[in-house]
């Protein structure tokens, strides 16, 4: 998970009671890492040092920093991404093909 605001942080959360998802599973990226922590606290999920870190050997990952923030985000972790791994993503008005870009080896 990149980005640990409010709408990642219900979805965790969520994940985490229903049982869906085990909290060991997930790790938590965040540019302040005491944001992630929070989340940490609450779900017991693990908290990634790099958004590197949080997505190398992820099967799917959960884009939810601000729009303007997601081809940075994208374009920097792209190389650390598994091929196969699920890319979703919660920021409001960013295009697919506008992410597919970013994924795209430079």
């Amino acid at each position: 998970v990149l980005g640990t605001g409010k709408m990642a942080g219900a979805l965790v959360r969520g994940w985490v009671q229903t049982g869906t998802l085990p909290p060991q599973n997930i790790r938590l990226h965040n540019r302040t890492t005491e944001r992630a922590q929070m989340l940490s606290l609450a779900t017991e999920a693990r908290v990634s040092e790099s958004a590197i870190e949080a997505v190398a050997e992820a099967d799917a990952v959960l884009i939810a920093v601000k729009p303007w923030a997601v081809v940075e985000t994208l374009t920097a972790v792209r190389e650390a991404l598994p091929e196969n791994a699920l890319v979703l993503s919660v920021a409001a008005g960013v295009r697919l093909a506008t992410m597919t870009e970013a994924l795209r080896p430079a």
